[in-house]
């Protein structure tokens, strides 16, 4: 009888009954952000299947979803180029960046986020670029404005082949969630370089083997 009792009050109690409806709405919330993040990376995945060698359509499409999700005001992929890295696909970036990204690229130090993701091969944030005393590439900060930034490597067997990044142009932290759903789509993007180099390979032996075939058929 006394716990029938308790039971009755705590159903008519409005604290108890606002802390059971906010509960339900930010599970509803997570519920749909998991169930975005799904149909972006299953997106992903198919652009993977339907153009293996299309290596910029791929990184495009992870690059738009990662940007969505994240709540950020822009996206960018950086690949290994050398001693450097080169921007291969920018999204929410001006023309005027572009420009300034290919003359002035990436280096492999701590001075960039880019930079530091490398070195480190985790992902790196940078709550304000403008409070941060290593940060050392001001003029790219005053061509695109970005204040909160982001990276997470693209990792292959270990060794780093590329950083997805993305940014805020006001200081707005980004969340664990938000971190955990960069580091999928960098996977993702990783897997799309091997792949397009697989292809790429193959494609070039098959070349190569019918050109031999050809070859051997004249002399025969």
């Amino acid at each position: 009888m006394v716990e029938r009792d308790k039971r009755e009050s705590a159903d008519h109690d409005p604290a108890i009954n606002a802390e059971i409806t906010t509960e339900i709405e930010r599970l509803a919330d997570e519920l749909a952000e998991v169930r975005e993040q799904l149909g972006a990376t299953s997106e992903v995945l198919a652009v993977i299947g339907r153009s293996a060698s299309d290596l910029d359509g791929v990184l495009e499409t992870i690059v738009e979803s990662a940007r969505k999700l994240c709540g950020a005001d822009a996206g960018e992929v950086f690949l290994m180029d050398g001693d450097k890295y080169r921007l291969a696909y920018g999204s929410g970036v001006t023309a005027e960046y572009r420009e300034f990204i290919a003359d002035k690229p990436v280096l492999l130090d701590r001075g960039t986020l880019v930079g530091r993701v490398g070195l480190d091969r985790r992902a790196t944030q940078i709550t304000d670029v403008l409070a941060d005393p290593d940060y050392g590439r001001a003029e790219a900060q005053r061509v695109a404005g970005y204040r909160t930034i982001m990276g997470v490597p693209m990792l292959l067997d270990g060794e780093v082949v590329g950083v997805l990044s993305v940014w805020r142009t006001q200081v707005r932290p980004f969340s664990g969630r938000a971190v955990e759903v960069l580091t999928t789509f960098a996977a993702q993007a990783a897997l799309a370089v091997r792949t397009v180099d697989l292809v790429r390979t193959l494609e070039s032996r098959t070349g190569e083997l019918g050109h031999k075939v050809t070859q051997l058929e004249a002399l025969g």
